[in-house]
């Protein structure tokens, strides 16, 4: 036996607290995952969509300008 608890009254003590841990942080992670990709998604999607809006806005509309003095 030594310094180390039996079998029986070590899965007695530690066995229901994995499975508490595992049952309550698992849909957690599960949803801040899920949210994380979402949000890096749309945050994709906007900011290549207003990146879009601004050249075509600013651009100078397909005419070439000179200026001879």
């Amino acid at each position: 036996m030594g310094i180390e608890p039996t079998s029986s009254a070590w899965k007695a003590e530690v066995l229901p607290l994995n499975y508490a841990r595992t049952r309550t942080m698992l849909p957690n992670s599960l949803f801040y995952s899920q949210y994380t990709t979402y949000f890096l998604i749309v945050n994709f999607l906007l900011l290549a969509f207003f990146h879009l809006v601004i050249i075509i806005t600013i651009g100078g509309g397909g005419r070439i300008r000179t200026y001879e003095g």
